[in-house]
């Protein structure tokens, strides 16, 4: 064959077969071979690791999500049925804000918060006061630059806000009805960012069974939207809630000589589903709640102060639903028991001036060590 010419058929099978080289090539496909095997294997167990993590991350977000939003929601309900269950009692209604924005500006340590508290700028009760209907709206705003720090954070979150009216039917009947939103995007690992949308709708009313004792009653539902965005900046599948909720609260004050105490009973109950990305899981809780509070108002040569203490306790049971192998449903209970004592005192210096302090102690069945916390607060007016 000449030099650089093309071996023939016939020559390239008259070729001798080297072992050496076959044996080289078979030693390194036995090594390798496992190495890339437990790559491949360890990839998809890493993904599959990071995909359970992630999805046990966004339905314990969303659990409590639902609970906060309920929470609230409830919240701002009692407030409004406390600010003004005097004056319904004489037969009255009165329009009323509750409104608090906070304007939170820099980052780390140079933080400045100013907060706008509606209820410090409306007007003289006497000025809002209507015989039936009356319009209300409440709860907590938060527009702070952190989305120029944190391009994962909102620059506008709130917990609740809530707008409603309510109507005297009678001297011993009211009904009513709010609707709130509620919003936010936080981090929820270092790579994902969670944001959660909720808009709610609630029915309400109290019974006056006496001059000192009611029954307030409520009936709400919640639609909750959830997403979420990766550092790679995919999008996670998005997911949705839906839950309902009631609440039966009974209340009886009575006064001895200058203390006034106030004990009340009060059940939930809720139910939520979820859907989406998170279709199958759910959870359903019963909670009952026993609690008495007081306070000893009076006034003095340096302003009025205000006194008070109480206690509460609750129990509550919860049912999960988990999505089981073959698509069937998977259930868990779980109880807790909860005893909660707090005190404080409020100062009124005048009528531009306040000083609050509260202390608070809390022991749970699911906790190892009780939570205390302690809260200071003075309120100056210009």
């Amino acid at each position: 064959m000449a030099a650089g010419a093309l071996p023939k058929t016939s020559e390239l099978s008259e070729m001798p077969f080297r072992p050496d080289r076959a044996a080289i090539a078979a030693v390194w496909l036995i090594l390798v071979a496992p190495v890339l095997v437990a790559c491949v294997f360890g990839a998809a167990q890493s993904a599959a690791a990071q995909e359970v993590y992630d999805l046990a991350a966004v339905v314990s977000r969303q659990e409590a999500r639902a609970a906060s939003g309920e929470a609230r929601q409830l919240s701002i309900l009692g407030e409004r049925l406390d600010n003004t269950r005097n004056l319904r009692g004489k037969g009255g209604n009165a329009a009323s804000s509750m409104v608090k924005l906070q304007f939170r500006r820099g980052s780390g340590s140079q933080v400045s918060t100013r907060v706008l508290d509606t209820r410090s700028i409306q007007a003289q009760e006497k000025l809002r006061r209507t015989p039936r209907v009356a319009a209300w709206m409440g709860g907590e705003a938060l527009i702070s630059e952190a989305r120029a720090n944190d391009s994962r954070s909102s620059a506008f979150s709130t917990q609740g806000l809530a707008i409603g009216a309510d109507m005297r039917l009678s001297p011993r009947l009211l009904i009513g009805a709010l609707m709130g939103v509620a919003y936010d995007r936080t981090p929820l690992s270092t790579d994902l960012t969670y944001s959660a949308s909720t808009v709610s709708t609630t029915l309400y009313g109290t019974v006056f069974t006496a001059p000192q004792t009611y029954l307030d009653f409520a009936l709400g539902g919640m639609r909750s939207a959830y997403s979420g965005r990766a550092a790679n900046s995919l999008h996670t599948p998005n997911a949705s809630g839906d839950r309902v909720f009631a609440l039966l609260r009974a209340s009886r004050s009575f006064a001895t000589g200058k203390v006034k105490m106030r004990g009340y009973g009060q059940g939930t109950l809720s139910s939520t589903r979820f859907g989406g990305a998170t279709t199958g899981y759910g959870n359903d809780t019963a909670r009952l709640t026993v609690g008495f509070s007081s306070e000893a108002p009076h006034s003095t040569e340096r302003g009025r102060i205000r006194p008070h203490a109480g206690f509460e306790w609750s129990i509550s049971q919860t049912r999960s639903t988990r999505p089981g192998a073959n698509h069937e449903a998977t259930y868990s209970a779980s109880d807790d028991a909860r005893l909660t004592a707090k005190a404080g005192l409020d100062l009124t210096l005048n009528p531009r001036a306040t000083v609050k302090a509260n202390y608070g102690i809390s022991a749970g069945r699911n906790t190892s060590t009780p939570e205390q916390t302690v809260k200071a607060r003075f309120s100056l007016r210009f």
